[in-house]
């Protein structure tokens, strides 16, 4: 997904919704599945994640544009959404460090 991704974005658009559009292709449909993180007693709902046993190692956050609107920061959004999802983890074994690429997509055409 990464080398699909990369390949993906180097190349030329027109605007930054074309290559927000690009993205998505080749991301949410592809490999990435919404999903729910139960934490504290709150539900929280990635707009796609890869995981394995529960342990999510991509997180992607997608939004329109940044800085407008409801809600948190694509970023901040995807953080918050890792640490919920690795905080028991982390109490049982605070030495680990569990990796996660975050991808961040905002354009026009970005799903929200």
């Amino acid at each position: 997904m990464v080398r699909e991704l990369s390949d993906a974005m180097s190349r030329v658009f027109s605007n930054d919704g074309s290559r927000a559009a690009k993205s998505c292709r080749v991301t949410t449909y592809k490999y990435l599945f919404e999903s729910e993180i139960h934490s504290k007693g709150q539900t929280f709902l990635t707009h796609g994640d890869i995981q394995v046993d529960g342990h999510r190692f991509i997180i992607a956050q997608f939004t329109n544009e940044v800085g407008r609107g409801s809600g948190a920061e694509p970023y901040a959004q995807a953080v918050m959404n890792y640490t919920h999802s690795t905080w028991l983890k982390a109490e049982q074994f605070p030495s680990f460090n569990f990796p996660c690429l975050i991808i961040t997509v905002f354009g026009e055409d970005a799903p929200s």
